[in-house]
């Protein structure tokens, strides 16, 4: 019964993330495709991946304020939760040259984790986060790592993410 009370209050405080306004990809102008691939180890069958994209001036100071002045539901990947809806599932489009900052939290049953991560989209390139780690109660540990290829190619390179908010 508790284990059944915990999942519900992880599920609702995910689907709150959803009270965001979702994103509106641009359609015209220098754009970018960003798309979401994921793999962890889990005690549970099924994962759900939340990624919201943030707007943020230049304070971003572990632990206090991060600067957010615009927050937009961006992603979100489910796999066999019917309590979540998936959003963007399939990736999205974002203008090239303008900073992409967002927070990438990964939920298995009652174990999470959160990155705030960041990159800058470049002219002619499209993008794969690739997200992985251990969702287990003895460990919650997650990666993301930023993969890119030029547009009309079919190889990714492995690219710089910029981490946010790591604090020990």
């Amino acid at each position: 019964m508790r284990k059944i009370f915990t999942n519900t209050l992880i599920a609702l405080s995910v689907s709150s993330c959803s009270s965001l306004p979702g994103y509106i990809a641009p359609t015209a102008g220098d754009l970018s495709r960003v798309e979401i691939e994921k793999s962890f180890n889990t005690p549970i069958p099924g994962s759900t991946t939340v990624i919201n994209k943030y707007k943020m001036n230049n304070s971003r100071k572990c632990f206090q304020d991060m600067g957010i002045i615009d927050a937009k539901k961006f992603i979100t990947v489910t796999d066999s939760n019917f309590l979540i809806s998936e959003f963007n599932a399939n990736g999205t489009k974002v203008r090239s040259g303008e900073e992409l900052v967002l927070q990438i939290t990964s939920i298995s049953g009652p174990i999470s984790c959160t990155d705030y991560v960041g990159f800058i989209p470049q002219k002619d390139s499209d993008y794969k986060i690739k997200l992985s780690g251990t969702l287990t109660s003895s460990q919650s540990k997650c990666k993301a790592e930023l993969w890119s290829k030029q547009k009309n190619h079919v190889k990714y390179m492995k690219k710089k993410l910029t981490m946010f908010n790591v604090c020990k």
